[in-house]
């Protein structure tokens, strides 16, 4: 039995919502089909918290949530870049680095905005 802690299933599911939100923000269309994306993010960050102390180290560090959307920008891209290629071609240069383009509001800002409970 494998007894290494993964993520709590809401985190990357949310996080992953917000990216490709934050794609069609970018692109100012409307992402055909954004379900399999967002399920690839997840099953991706999943298995990768899965097999690596470090990545689950970043993610509960002080900036983790900072780490999580820059991973997923980064596997986004490159799955755009491999099924969606003219949508890949729209993102700003930085964005498969995982960078958040300094235009749009980071997702963990909109969330904390978003967030009635303050």
């Amino acid at each position: 039995m494998n007894n290494v802690p993964t993520l709590d299933a809401l985190v990357p599911h949310a996080a992953a919502t917000q990216i490709v939100e934050e794609l069609e923000l970018l692109t100012a269309s409307k992402v055909p089909d954004a379900a399999p994306l967002v399920a690839h993010l997840v099953q991706h960050a999943e298995e990768i918290a899965a097999a690596s102390e470090s990545f689950r180290r970043k993610l509960r560090g002080k900036l983790g949530r900072e780490w999580l959307y820059s991973f997923m920008r980064h596997w986004l891209a490159a799955e755009l870049k491999r099924t969606q290629s003219a949508l890949f071609r729209r993102l700003p240069p930085r964005y498969a680095m995982g960078a958040a383009e300094p235009s749009l509001r980071p997702p963990s800002e909109r969330a904390r905005l978003m967030n009635c409970s303050e």
